[in-house]
């Protein structure tokens, strides 16, 4: 039985694609006409235009109206770019939690059509409102807003939302209620985490933050409360200190934390959410005429900077609750998409994990 030959557009097809593939293209090359790919092949247009759509098919060239076949560079059809539907501002800080947030924005915002602003601005506090201009921000030329802070959402944020009715995203604090919120789980995560440091061999775990505006605080709260839940649970002594920002002016520091902690002979950890807060513990120590014992470790909350850290606890452990910032940066930016798309569901809570991360080789305490 004779074997039957393959169409004339599956050849012209096979030899187009086999050229193609053989050489390297810049992406403005073009095919020649059709009427030249008649001569060449000696065949109809109509078989010419069916070999063709089998070469658009595998994505290596595109019919541009009036201008001919294009042949993509190195064989690949470049992927569609989303069609752009707004632009975003990002409120944010001077600091690398917020670059880490914005790259993330920045990266969700562009596949989805989204151009996107990063505005630093001062944080916020809870008892030192600082007043937002948000006519110099440029906001009315704005589709929505992410916030980052770990206090309120300012009293002109608000009320811009209202008035312009503009989607506001709040990133890092459990905020308004108007607003979409995008956090991490800091009271499971605190738990954890002294569930952690007790397996490591840790009996004596202390908890410092920033007080007594800090205290007011929802992302401090929710520390503080998966730190105390936690020690409740394991039995051991729930310590903690907030540090005053004018900590090297005030005399009436909480002298049984500092006590404790020179006294500890048993393995000792202290969390902190900040990096500059064992520099400040370190002073406060030796203002009253002690130092840090030499075994304590040290777990900080979403502060990369390990070494730095070691610098004041040179002999310690130290590990790390890592906020998610880039992954929730992606999920603010889905989130406000969403909402300039049409979205009127109530306001949303986004609460994400954090990891535990142990930072240093040093072996378990003892």
């Amino acid at each position: 039985m004779p074997v039957k030959s393959e169409p004339r557009f599956r050849q012209i097809y096979v030899e187009l694609k086999a050229e193609i593939l053989g050489k390297h293209h810049s992406g403005r090359d073009m095919l020649p006409s059709e009427n030249m790919l008649c001569k060449q092949f000696e065949t109809s247009r109509q078989t010419i235009r069916s070999a063709l759509k089998l070469l658009d098919q595998d994505g290596l060239v595109s019919n541009l109206p009036g201008k001919g076949w294009q042949i993509h560079s190195n064989g690949k059809k470049s992927p569609p770019q989303p069609k752009h539907i707004g632009h975003i501002l990002f409120l944010g800080r001077a600091d690398q939690a917020t670059s880490l947030q914005y790259k993330g924005i920045n990266e969700q915002a562009g596949a989805l059509g989204l151009s996107t602003e990063l505005i630093p601005i001062n944080a916020i506090s809870a008892g030192s409102r600082n007043s937002v201009d948000f006519e110099a921000l440029n906001t009315k030329d704005c589709d929505g807003i992410i916030y980052f802070s770990d206090s309120e959402a300012p009293f002109e944020l608000v009320q811009f939302a209202r008035q312009e009715n503009k989607p506001v995203v709040q990133l890092g604090h459990l905020g308004h209620y108007e607003f979409d919120t995008v956090c991490g789980d800091y009271q499971s995560a605190l738990s954890l985490a002294v569930h952690t440091l007790y397996e490591l061999g840790y009996r004596n775990i202390g908890f410092i933050g920033q007080g007594p505006l800090h205290t007011q605080k929802a992302v401090f709260k929710s520390r503080l409360l998966g730190f105390r839940e936690a020690c409740r649970e394991l039995g051991i002594p729930d310590k903690h200190l907030l540090l005053e920002w004018d900590y090297f002016i005030k005399a009436d520091a909480d002298t049984n934390f500092l006590n404790w902690l020179g006294d500890c002979n048993e393995p000792t950890c202290i969390i902190g959410s900040a990096g500059n807060q064992f520099p400040q513990l370190t002073a406060l120590l030796a203002r009253h005429g002690m130092q840090v014992p030499t075994n304590v470790g040290i777990m900080l909350i979403g502060d990369p900077n390990i070494e730095e850290t070691r610098n004041f606890f040179p002999t310690g452990r130290v590990s790390m609750l890592i906020e998610p910032w880039e992954e929730l940066g992606k999920i603010c930016a889905q989130r406000i998409y969403q909402r300039i798309q049409g979205d009127r569901s109530p306001a949303s809570l986004s609460i994400l994990p954090l990891p535990f991360y142990d930072g240093d080789s040093t072996p378990k305490p003892q």
